[in-house]
């Protein structure tokens, strides 16, 4: 049996535009989705794991029909965590380890984005990427790593159906993306960070609204959200008190590592 553990995110420290392509720095925190692989019937899982199975055969020659895939929940769906993405992802390397067949992230990315547009959430680094194609821009660093502390609205978002929209960002916009990623790409530190995250969200508000948004921010001075979801990571103690206390709107989910969190791999 092969069971592959694949992080989640609290959302993108920027989503936006890079060299007028869509860019995401997705900021991947230690919540997981479990993907189990063994020999047997197929048990009934979401479309876009059988998308992932069937494509990964088509891909690489080879015959996964006697495999059976299962995923054990962990992640919290429709809130813009990169559940989907986990599970796209643990079928993929679970194939490639069962195949003895040799696959980088890259590769991985490439081929989850054919699937759905794809959070960069399983790469043990921080990258710069494009979720739509799994084309990796730029890595950033891979030696980062602080505490968050999450909440998740009650309210579900489709994911996929967001990533659909075309987003019009003005000029004012897009110069912030330039600076940013230019910025991050040459010097990548926390307080950066923090900073890019809250104008990234406050920018990206004109495409998916989040309630009490205008009120948070004149209390928190700084927050990271899921862009195509309803996720809300703080980043000091303080802060996450002040939304347990006020905002009872979002549930808190509790504290995690975030930064360059690893894909676990376990075999028996």
């Amino acid at each position: 049996m092969i069971s592959v553990f694949v992080p989640a995110t609290s959302g993108e420290i920027i989503q936006g535009l890079y060299n007028n392509q869509k860019a995401i720095i997705s900021l991947p925190i230690d919540m997981y989705n479990e993907v189990v692989l063994f020999e047997g019937k197929q048990v009934e899982i979401p479309f876009y794991m059988k998308k992932a199975k069937k494509l990964f055969d088509e891909n690489f020659n080879t015959n996964s029909d006697h495999l059976c895939i299962k995923r054990l929940k962990n992640i919290i769906s429709s809130k813009g965590l990169a559940s989907s993405t986990a599970d796209i992802i643990g079928t993929i390397k679970a194939l490639s380890i069962y195949h003895n067949i040799k696959l980088n992230n890259k590769i991985m990315g490439k081929i989850a984005a054919k699937i759905e547009p794809t959070d960069a959430s399983f790469f043990g680094k921080i990258i710069l990427y494009n979720s739509d194609t799994g084309y990796v821009y730029k890595e950033l660093t891979e030696d980062f790593k602080f505490k968050i502390y999450l909440f998740v609205g009650k309210k579900n978002i489709e994911t996929t159906n967001f990533n659909k929209i075309i987003n019009k960002y003005s000029k004012e916009d897009i110069n912030f993306f330039d600076d940013a990623f230019s910025s991050l790409i040459n010097d990548f530190n926390y307080n950066k960070v923090i900073e890019y995250s809250t104008k990234s969200a406050i920018i990206n508000q004109k495409f998916l609204k989040y309630e009490k948004f205008n009120d948070i921010i004149k209390k928190i001075k700084y927050l990271c959200i899921g862009h195509t979801g309803n996720v809300i990571g703080v980043y000091t103690k303080k802060d996450r008190d002040i939304l347990i206390k006020e905002y009872s709107m979002y549930d808190y989910v509790g504290e995690f590592n975030a930064g360059c969190i690893n894909l676990k791999i376990k075999e028996k």
